[in-house]
Parts: C-alpha cells; structure tokens; sequence
C-alpha cells in the first residue's frame, strides 16, 4: 500500500461526511488544520485512523497503510 492509498482513504472518508473537511474533523474532535495536514502528510494518525474505522466503516489499514497495512 501506498500514500495514495492512505489519500484515497481519506478521500473517502471525507465524501462520506458530505465532502466537507470541517464536518470530518469535527466529528474526529480535531481542527480543520488537523485534517489537511493529514492529506499533505497523506496519512491519517492512528488514533486517528482507529476512530474513523469505527465512525465510518472505512479500514484504517486505507488510512494509515505505514502502520496497518503491514502483515
């Protein structure tokens, strides 16, 4: 797995929410900031990433592939 892939992750999460990347960081409790810096970085924290899974159904391993794409 790759950046693009974690970016794809969150893409995805971010349409779920109604393409809005406040909406997404408010329901993750973080800043707006937080959000875009995950998808310069292209990877999402993995607390992060663990809350989403659970929030919105979308694997974390697709939003942090560096840490649970492994294996």
């Amino acid at each position: 797995m790759t950046q693009d892939t974690a970016t794809s992750g969150l893409q995805r999460a971010i349409e779920s929410v109604g393409g809005n990347q406040s909406r997404l960081a408010r329901l993750c409790g973080v800043k707006p900031q937080s959000v875009r810096e995950w998808i310069v970085k292209g990877s999402v924290p993995p607390k992060r990433a663990i809350q989403i899974e659970k929030l919105l159904g979308i694997p974390r391993k697709d939003l942090n592939p560096e840490i649970f794409g492994k294996g």
